[in-house]
């Protein structure tokens, strides 16, 4: 348990201002992101500090959801970026869903996998749903868009 604190504690010296968000992937791999624009890749049981460079973005870092159903890693930036990535295959790149502008606060998968959903600093809810790729290939994305009022 200590070698395991250890390196989670290597994620801290990876950002600028100290701010890391950490997603879990399985119990020995974890995804950070911080205010450094890196997306990173850690296996935790690890005795180096390495870590495996998933994407330096443009701006920060601020939102991270994964999919254990669908293995996709949703990741959101203060530019209001959002990133899909298929942890299955690393070197894929990953997919741009929506640049609203406004920063990506929250992101979470339905339990299925087929509902993204965010939420930014204008009390905007954003649901996407991405139709799965297979036999029938489709590139096609919808989304709904809520604005929370208040009441």
């Amino acid at each position: 348990m200590v070698a395991v604190a250890e390196n989670i504690n290597k994620l801290f010296s990876c950002s600028d201002d100290g701010t890391v968000k950490i997603c879990f992937i399985n119990n020995n791999t974890l995804v950070s992101g911080s205010s450094d624009k890196i997306l990173r890749l850690w296996h935790i049981n690890q005795t180096d500090d390495s870590s495996i460079v998933m994407k330096k973005f443009n701006s920060k870092i601020i939102s991270l959801s994964y999919c254990p159903y669908t293995k996709q890693l949703a990741c959101g930036c203060e530019n209001g970026e959002i990133n899909l990535f298929n942890l299955e295959n690393h070197n894929e790149a990953p997919i741009q869903i929506q640049s609203a502008g406004n920063p990506v606060l929250s992101l979470a998968f339905s339990n299925d996998g087929k509902i993204l959903a965010s939420g930014n600093i204008n009390g905007i809810i954003s649901s996407v749903k991405e139709f799965t790729k297979g036999a029938e290939q489709s590139d096609d994305i919808t989304m709904l868009t809520l604005k929370y009022n208040g009441n």
